[in-house]
């Protein structure tokens, strides 16, 4: 299934979050009208391939913030340009005060698939400081209003946000988790400029996550996410051009960050393999897929074995025999403080030797951290 996207800069939002800049995240320096949006969707029809389904996604903004004449004129200029066959399904992102009772039902006359709730954290603290225009009371009443109506929703998360925590990062993943998210994005806070986030950080008031600490929460996030259900669609924030990189003024930001992630990952699974053997070196029956994945980001997982003393030979067979979910699910228990919780997650060297190896720190810390 494809998604196309509708971007809504700003629109409905009642105040500027401190982190926020979509008029730099979205390419777009205002709300588009409605002809601008079925122009692009045009645009988007061309490149369809034949039968290919498909879903049409308003991104940007509070959607739901809207007025109810403004968010029923979108979703039925969207209906109106596409026949029913055409179209799978309508998704938007929204702020969770923004879902009530009345908001819900209005979507529950039209073919809503998914909504994209902007939670970032369940800490009040935490949001306060990030000036976001809701509560973690406000999340849960959402959640358990999409789920009455039987709409599908998703949860954004950050972490390096003004007051967060790896503790309070992990507790809102296990958050997600239990108030029935069906998907989830992760993205570690960049400071971007002329942002209310910025301005803390030239006062001495903010410190920037670095790319070795955003991974420690990712990783563990995403196994807590992925291991009880909740599909992770997206880590990090893409920047798309040059001058849109030149923007990040802090932070940990890395290109392929949701590699780096996942080879964190797929070390841990190699480890926890070992060490539940005592074992140096194990022999793996793997389908070539799962061999990249398990070599990692430019094989850094591979040269990181080594340097543990760990050796790991993959014998390629065309049908899946390593229960890579089962592995999921027995990291997903060590991360969530089960028995071998201390044996093996919190090795700092090899902590450092994996966020050091290759290209980890290309811009993530070296080029971005530093600038002010």
């Amino acid at each position: 299934m494809k998604i196309l996207p509708l971007f809504l800069p700003f629109a409905g939002c009642t105040r500027r979050c401190i982190f926020c800049d979509e008029h730099l995240l979205t390419g777009q320096q205002r709300i588009p009208e409605i002809p601008d949006l079925i122009r692009t969707l045009e645009e988007y029809r061309i490149h369809l391939k034949p039968l290919e389904s498909y879903q049409v996604a308003f991104y940007g903004g509070s959607f739901l913030s809207l007025s109810d004449v403004s968010a029923r004129m979108y979703i039925e200029s969207v209906l109106n340009a596409f026949s029913e066959n055409e179209l799978e399904g309508i998704r938007l992102s929204t702020t969770p005060e923004s879902i009530t009772k009345s908001s819900v039902n209005m979507l529950s006359q039209f073919p809503v698939s998914l909504v994209e709730i902007g939670v970032q954290s369940f800490d009040d603290h935490v949001l306060k400081l990030a000036r976001r225009p809701h509560s973690v009371h406000d999340v849960y009443k959402a959640a358990d209003l999409l789920k009455s109506a039987g709409i599908a929703f998703g949860i954004h998360l950050m972490t390096g946000l003004p007051g967060s925590t790896i503790k309070t990062e992990l507790f809102s993943a296990t958050e997600a988790v239990r108030i029935g998210a069906a998907l989830c994005r992760l993205n570690p806070t960049l400071v971007l400029e002329e942002t209310g986030l910025h301005k803390l950080l030239r006062n001495g008031l903010y410190k920037a996550q670095t790319l070795d600490e955003a991974i420690e929460s990712l990783w563990r996030m995403y196994v807590l996410l992925e291991g009880n259900g909740v599909k992770v669609i997206r880590i990090g924030l893409c920047l798309n051009s040059k001058r849109d990189r030149e923007r990040v003024v802090s932070g940990p930001y890395h290109p392929a960050i949701g590699d780096l992630v996942l080879s964190r990952v797929a070390f841990e699974m190699l480890f926890l393999l070992c060490s539940e053997g005592k074992k140096r070196y194990i022999s793996l029956p793997v389908t070539q897929q799962q061999k990249s994945f398990f070599t990692g980001h430019r094989r850094m997982v591979e040269r990181l074995l080594e340097r543990s003393g760990i050796r790991v030979e993959y014998k390629i067979v065309n049908d899946a025999v390593l229960d890579t979910s089962q592995l999921l699910e027995d990291l997903c228990f060590c991360v969530s403080g089960g028995e071998v919780n201390e044996a093996f997650l919190d090795p700092p060297e090899r902590v450092q030797e994996l966020c050091a190896s290759d290209e980890a720190q290309h811009i993530g810390r070296d080029n971005v951290s530093c600038r002010t």
